[in-house]
């Protein structure tokens, strides 16, 4: 098991570069990803985060938050939320 003093770095650093990664994303200035030169689609994306699987009576259902601020923490089986800044202006 890695020491707390690298986990604690790594964490971090995963953080920024997902806030980062959502940033370009909200903003619409990621490059599309491309197989021998064609672009593919990357719609699915947009799912990636601030996305919950709601249940109901009928089976799940998936909704987004286009808009979401916070990223949830799990530490010792304990589920914590964390108010996050993705700067989202366009240059």
């Amino acid at each position: 098991m890695p020491s707390r003093s690298t986990q604690l770095p790594r964490a971090a650093s995963l953080i920024v570069s997902s806030l980062g990664f959502i940033h370009d994303l909200r903003t619409e200035s990621l490059h599309p990803d491309t197989l021998r030169g064609i672009p593919l689609d990357m719609d699915q994306y947009r799912r990636l985060f601030g996305t919950a699987r709601i249940p109901t009576d009928h089976g799940c259902k998936m909704e987004t938050a286009s808009d979401s601020k916070h990223i949830v923490v799990l530490r010792r089986g304990q589920f914590c939320t964390v108010s996050v800044r993705v700067h989202c202006s366009i240059h």
